[in-house]
């Protein structure tokens, strides 16, 4: 069973730091930040996660307006995933890819339409008389929604009720509509075909698909869009980043509960932003778990597995603690990695665990960003819109 929190390698919490990560880029905050984020989840052995996260991000606010970097993403990917080993350059490509992302343009189109089909109730119209339930169905529905810019239906249909199966066909749908009202020869057919390359690396097809549908819509309505111009690996600095140890940090053997006040360089919620959303640490006792259990939640980083493992090291979920085989291993154990959060000061604690409240509401948030963007007045759901999951 998935705990309720997953500690990283310096003590923050996995699913926040996710969200650090995402509300610090659409805030266009420093690239140190940004990069901080990204590589707490990178270095803490999320490397596969950090890539779903960025095309999430990516797809959710970036995507109907920067088309072209979705090619630059999967090739980074590529080259990544094909590095024979770990090294400086490969390291690289996550950050880069992040600090591309600042300087482009974004909307929250696919966002706010995956939280609306997520939290209410949408009136769905259909086509009177049309089996939905066949292919030919589909396509008659799809092309009256297309042609109506109904996006909750679409968004619903699309999210939600469409098969596995079919989905597939929606794209082919989607793009011969667009086709049929343009100047140039069949234009639209690259998204289908770059749908079918995507879906091979990023895992939720359907926020994929409705990602290309919103961005079809968004070049015929001539929103401005981002340039194809990128950052080179060369200009990216990633040491400070990498995971410090007491020798990397000059600490005498036993001084190890000293890492935290250098290492955590942001508190997890800078922006005030993190109270928009569901978390998990929302049913525990935070602080207990901080100071008394941290070894436990932090067992299911892979960094925290690899460590526990060399030194005979066992989750016990019963007592939320861990076993060592005998007394010399967990002794050494603490000799290296004895961080005693409990003994931290007040401003190192809340760097990792600091009070999240909800400061502002979906709305201010979504008014903040909503220029260049497909979507008309959505007030209706945003001022109902509570905290959601990310």
């Amino acid at each position: 069973m998935n705990p309720p929190i997953v500690f990283t390698r310096y003590l923050y919490i996995k699913e926040e730091v996710a969200i650090a990560l995402l509300i610090s880029v659409l805030e266009k905050r420093s690239q140190d930040e940004c990069l901080f984020w990204t590589y707490e989840l990178y270095y803490s052995g999320f490397q596969e996660e950090i890539f779903q996260i960025i095309l999430k991000i990516y797809y959710d606010f970036f995507a109907t307006l920067n088309p072209s970097m979705e090619s630059y993403i999967l090739v980074k990917y590529g080259e990544w995933k094909k590095a024979a080993c770990e090294g400086e350059d490969r390291d690289k490509i996550p950050g880069l890819i992040v600090v591309n992302m600042l300087t482009r343009p974004f909307n929250m189109d696919v966002f706010a339409l995956r939280q609306i089909v997520q939290n209410f109730d949408i009136d769905e119209n259909f086509v009177e008389g049309n089996d939905i339930l066949t292919s030919l169905g589909k396509n008659v529905q799809m092309i009256e929604w297309l042609e109506k810019k109904d996006y909750e239906n679409i968004s619903k249909f699309v999210l939600e009720d469409c098969p596995d199966a079919k989905l597939d066909l929606l794209i082919t749908i989607a793009t011969g509509h667009f086709n049929n009202g343009a100047e140039a020869e069949k234009p639209f057919d690259k998204f289908a075909n770059s749908y079918k390359k995507a879906k091979k690396v990023y895992k939720n097809t359907r926020h994929l698909l409705l990602a290309k549908i919103l961005t079809c819509f968004s070049i015929c309505q001539n929103l401005k869009m981002g340039k194809n111009v990128y950052a080179a690996l060369s200009c990216l600095e990633i040491n400070i980043f990498k995971t410090k140890e007491m020798a990397d940090l000059n600490l005498d053997q036993g001084r190890c509960y000293k890492t935290l006040p250098i290492v955590c360089r942001y508190n997890i919620d800078c922006s005030k932003r993190l109270g928009l959303f569901s978390l998990g640490r929302k049913n525990l006792n935070l602080k207990e778990d901080y100071w008394y259990h941290w070894e436990y939640y932090a067992s299911f980083s892979p960094i925290w597995q690899e460590r526990l493992a060399r030194f005979k090291g066992v989750p016990n979920g019963d007592a939320k603690r861990i076993d060592f085989e005998n007394d010399d291993w967990h002794e050494e154990f603490y000799d290296r990695y004895a961080l005693e959060p409990d003994e931290q000061k007040k401003e190192t604690q809340d760097k990792n665990i600091q009070e999240i409240l909800q400061e502002i509401t979906w709305k201010v948030f979504y008014d903040k960003y909503a220029s260049s963007h497909l979507l008309g007045d959505i007030d209706d759901y945003l001022n109902e819109m509570e905290t959601v999951k990310y």
